[in-house]
């Protein structure tokens, strides 16, 4: 990672920051507020769209809120750098070429749960049902959202379910992501099973510090692997402390 100390490009860093940060989410829910008010007066939706419109709205802002405030590093100095996806998958690549020779078997590989996929598309299913079972005449937005939903659930639990593919592979010699390669236990600084709480939703993650990687000098994980959905997440944090003792 590499940032300058110049004053100036402090300065741009901040401006950046702060639009992409806090105005740009602040437009996209106004413009959004805006579509909604508009086309439910065009089309002459009931009060249960607009205000439900209104309320997505909100949301869409506080996505692209969060979504943005991810992209942003703090510095030791205060500053914000912001971390693209091209300099992410090259410094990536760069730690991947020191890795060792990985062993040529796991004491636990975790993959996608089948039971977890085969719920997320019921879900799906239920709710696609329900949004045309409730779409009519004076109200299109609440019942399209809910198929849109649904949709989404069932193609990710379809997809999830048909993914045979490692997600984490754990060994008293190290670890494996399919984003960092293999690592051993020396060359990892840290890796701990966090919880992230917001709106009564609990997501759970595995970041990952490495000794020598690219934020070495900045309390910031090199990555940040989803446990959802993972068969036997329980046991991974037992199994990390277990062989990094």
């Amino acid at each position: 990672m590499i940032y300058t100390n110049d004053d100036t490009d402090k300065k741009q860093r901040q401006q950046l920051y702060i639009f992409t940060v806090y105005v740009l989410p602040v437009l996209v829910g106004i413009v959004c507020c805006s579509i909604i008010y508009f086309t439910t007066r065009f089309f002459n939706l009931d009060h249960t769209d607009k205000n439900f419109g209104y309320i997505l709205s909100l949301a869409i802002g506080f996505i692209v809120w969060f979504k943005n405030k991810f992209k942003w590093l703090p510095l030791p100095d205060g500053s914000q750098y912001r971390i693209s996806k091209s300099q992410d998958v090259k410094n990536i690549t760069l730690v991947k070429q020191a890795n060792i020779v990985e062993p040529l078997n796991y004491d636990a590989v975790f993959i996608y749960s089948k039971v977890d996929s085969v719920v997320t598309v019921i879900c799906g299913v239920v709710l696609v049902a329900l949004g045309f079972y409730i779409i009519k005449k004076t109200s299109i937005i609440f019942p399209i959202l809910i198929i849109v939903i649904g949709l989404f659930m069932l193609v990710q639990g379809y997809k999830n379910f048909i993914d045979t593919t490692p997600k984490l592979k754990l060994s008293k010699q190290g670890l494996w992501t399919k984003k960092l390669g293999f690592h051993t236990w020396s060359s990892i600084k840290k890796a701990e099973v966090v919880k992230q709480t917001g709106y009564r939703l609990t997501q759970v993650f595995l970041e990952i510090y490495l000794v020598n990687g690219t934020f070495k000098n900045v309390n910031y994980p090199e990555e940040t692997l989803s446990l959802k959905g993972i068969k036997g997440r329980n046991k991974i944090e037992k199994l990390i402390n277990q062989y990094n003792s």
